[in-house]
């Protein structure tokens, strides 16, 4: 099993060796950390609301784009 920084490493060298240097380097630029606090957010966000109600609220919202 590789090591955090060997997947690393050889993630990013696949990555080159498909892309070129500078697709990989685009596409990696696509990501970010982020920020934020989702565990306190979380309330805020997905309230009492339970998984299937989620799925359905998610469903709707589709179907009315």
């Amino acid at each position: 099993m590789m090591s955090a920084a060997e997947l690393r490493r050889e993630g990013f060298k696949a990555l080159c060796d498909r892309l070129g240097m500078g697709g990989a380097v685009r596409f990696l630029d696509q990501y970010e950390t982020g920020s934020g606090d989702y565990t306190r957010e979380r309330p805020r966000i997905v309230g009492g609301r339970g998984v299937k109600e989620i799925v359905r609220e998610i469903h709707r919202r589709r179907r009315e784009r």
